[in-house]
């Protein structure tokens, strides 16, 4: 087995993230892989896993059965390629693995010093030295979402990921695979139909008992007796109706289907259907051949319309002596119109008036203030001598009031008949409503008279008469009726005692079936009671096997449970002194791993619970309640790095992809420094788009041989642009 296996370079060609063939060396050396999201980090790490294993964990390929998601996009020939040098103390390993994307395996060759190997051989190689593809992820590659595992609050997903990093799974997976809890359905499943089977003869037996004495019952209610209840009492009832049935088929005209001579309960059950039948079409020919429904027909349409036309009349009148109210208050539409023409002449003259005395009034306005301005001693029309102030108090007082007085009277006698215009505009239009109801309801009353005539056949003008008319006939019809139903109602009188005796008759055979029912339940009883003893037998064994699997589970939890606390024991120490040293909690200064069951769906499954103590005050507090994000990331490496440490294994590189997600700056001046204890037994390869633990392992990170520093500055098409690669002592 090879010591110290460490990377020497790795070329990566059409997978994920890359397309042209790119080396990329390592030297052996720790490695800083540094650039942003996106640059192709995670690819390089991705093509180490899949060049050992054929597969990338926690990429789910949902695309294609093949893999195809692997090969990147622009890859012409659709190949993926990555070969993986390595080199220990006792020489070189090169590892090649390639896959078409459309071919669901690929082809892997492993060269060592021992000798040259190929597909199956090389993959029972590369297991001696790297283990199972999960022990690999357990020891050797901190993927960013085992953390995220080992910190989620879902319980399942926790147990899952604690699980793989102790190399449980497969016991997990084993505990999965036994099926107690589907000999356990079983088994039920075997116990519900036995008691269902009872139930159902128990209940079968009582239903039927309660449905036999519900027929008896049936017959008593109609008055029959015990000795009535028999084959031979009802076939002579069939009989008789076969008789009576006849006769009534032949008097309404219908042709009566043969009937066969009964011999049991069967026949008559039968024979009573055809009976119905014959019933439905004797009331089917009643109906069409009798007058009762035209002449009932006829009367309510007479009646209808003799009513509509009461309707109108009252209508009509109401609507007239509305109009006749409208035209005694206010006047007719003629009135109305000539009250209007004389209100609008009145306004026109009162309008011209205005004019004229508003002109007057505006001439005195300015001799007031001529006079008022100038005070001549002439008058400036005649030029005679006057007095300016008497003649402007004249026009002040007296002129002036009397034109401001008749301008007000002329406003308010056109504002009252503008009013009143407005009023009689209003009034025309009720009117004309009222008019227009009149005419409509005239209309209404001579469509429904014309109606009614027709009907009537009449030549009658006047309502009066075809009210008189309709009420004669109305009367006529109605003696006519009388007749027609007397002879409807003796048919179907004769119709209804026949289905009396049907009902008589049914009742019999019901109570007849019900007892041969009864009957041959008791007798399904005992094939039912044969089932039920091979039912019990299928219990008892199943209950042995549930019995036998149920130890066989309880061993195995019993040593997973045993292989996780001795495995947590071990690393108990070296994962409180990671703790200490990442962590540096002000209160909690050690953490610890509790391991109890639980029983998922009737499987006991480990649980696992990360708990932080204060030694000295002897506190104990979840880590998932109480610690901050960053402060959990610090518990999660902790776990796995004492995990990776403590484990036997060929390969001394350890590769941790993105292990600052959620640090502080305190934090990650830790992590540089748990790192390069790390590194002087292993070598470290640290992926990461952090700025600030870059700086930090520039300041802080000093392993022996120095490390090398690899700068993704961008992706394109062909791949990573990885701008330098440069050894730091």
């Amino acid at each position: 087995m090879p010591i110290d296996l460490v990377i020497d370079n790795i070329t990566i060609e059409g997978l994920r993230g890359f397309n042209s063939a790119q080396a990329i060396e390592f030297y052996g050396s720790n490695a800083l892989i540094f650039g942003p999201m996106g640059t192709g980090k995670s690819s390089t790490i991705h093509a180490i896993e899949w060049a050992l294993f054929g597969d990338i964990a926690y990429i789910k390929c949902s695309e294609s059965r093949t893999q195809a998601e692997f090969v990147n996009a622009n890859k012409i020939d659709q190949k993926a390629r990555v070969i993986l040098k390595l080199k220990g103390n006792d020489g070189k390993y090169i590892i090649q693995r390639e896959k078409h994307a459309k071919k669901r395996h690929s082809y892997l060759t492993f060269s060592t010093p021992a000798g040259e190997y190929e597909e199956d051989g090389a993959a029972n190689q590369i297991y001696s030295i790297f283990g199972t593809f999960e022990d690999f992820h357990r020891s050797v590659l901190l993927h960013q979402e085992a953390v995220r595992a080992i910190l989620t609050e879902n319980p399942e997903e926790r147990d899952s990921a604690l699980d793989r990093l102790f190399g449980l799974e497969r016991t997990r997976e084993l505990m999965s695979a036994i099926p107690v809890t589907i000999v356990r359905k079983e088994q039920e499943k075997l116990d519900y139909e036995k008691t269902k089977i009872e139930e159902k003869i128990k209940g079968a037996i009582q239903q039927a008992e309660v449905e036999m004495d519900r027929a008896r019952k049936e017959a008593f209610d109609l008055g029959l007796k015990q000795e009535d209840l028999n084959a031979q009492a009802g076939i002579e009832k069939f009989k008789t109706i076969i008789k009576n049935i006849s006769s009534a088929a032949e008097d309404c005209g219908v042709a009566k289907p043969p009937f066969l001579e009964p011999s049991n309960e069967k026949d008559v059950s039968k024979g009573l259907k055809k009976v119905k039948e014959v019933i439905k079409k004797c009331r089917m020919q009643i109906a069409a051949t009798s007058k009762f429904s035209e002449l009932q027909k006829n009367w309510k349409q007479i009646n209808g319309t003799k009513e509509k036309l009461d309707d109108a009349l009252v209508e009509l009148e109401e609507a007239t002596k509305e109009l006749e109210e409208i035209k005694k208050e206010w006047g007719t539409q003629e009135q109305m119109e000539k009250r209007k023409k004389d209100l609008t002449i009145k306004e026109e003259r009162l309008k011209e008036e205005r004019g004229t005395i508003d002109s007057t009034y505006r001439l005195v306005v300015d001799g007031i203030e001529v006079l008022s301005e100038l005070k001549p001693e002439n008058c400036p029309i005649c030029d005679t001598k006057i007095s300016p102030k008497d003649v402007l108090s004249r026009l002040e007082t007296k002129v002036s009031k009397a034109l401001k007085e008749r301008l007000s009277l002329i406003d308010n006698q056109r504002k009252k008949i503008r009013e009143e215009l407005l009023q009689l505009t209003d009034r025309k239009k009720v009117i004309a409503k009222a008019i227009t109801n009149l005419e409509e309801a005239k209309k209404a009353k001579d469509e429904v008279e014309n109606a009614l005539r027709k009907i009537l056949q009449s030549k009658s003008k006047k309502s009066e008469s075809l009210l008189k008319e309709a009420k004669e006939r109305l009367s006529e019809l109605q003696k006519e009726l009388k007749k027609a139903e007397k002879v409807l109602s003796e048919k179907n009188e004769i119709l209804q005692e026949i289905e009396d005796s049907i009902d008589i008759c049914r009742v019999i055979v019901r109570v007849l079936e019900k007892e041969a029912e009864y009957e041959k339940i008791r007798e399904t009883f005992a094939e039912e009671d044969s089932r039920i003893g091979i039912l019990k037998n299928q219990i008892t064994d199943m209950s042995a096997v549930y019995t036998r699997l149920q130890r066989i589970s309880d061993a195995i939890a019993t040593a997973q449970i045993k292989l996780a606390r001795e495995f947590i024991g071990k690393g108990e120490r070296k994962i409180s002194s990671y703790y200490g040293k990442l962590c540096g909690h002000p209160y909690y200064n050690s953490i610890r791993v509790d391991i109890d069951q639980r029983n998922v769906k009737g499987v006991q499954k480990n649980t696992y619970n990360v708990k932080a103590f204060n030694n000295k005050e002897g506190k104990e507090t979840h880590v998932s309640t109480r610690f901050s994000t960053g402060q959990m990331n610090c518990a999660a490496l902790s776990i796995f790095l004492s995990l990776s440490s403590m484990l036997d294994r060929g390969p001394k590189f350890v590769v941790l992809d993105d292990p600052s997600q959620n640090l502080d700056l305190d934090h990650k001046k830790s992590l540089v420094e748990v790192l390069g204890d790390l590194s002087l037994r292993n070598q470290v390869i640290i992926a990461t788009q952090d700025t600030e633990l870059k700086k930090e392992i520039e300041a802080g990170f000093m392993p022996n041989g120095g490390y090398i520093t690899l700068e993704y500055e961008r992706w394109g098409k062909e791949g990573p642009v990885i701008k330098s690669s440069k050894m730091r002592k």
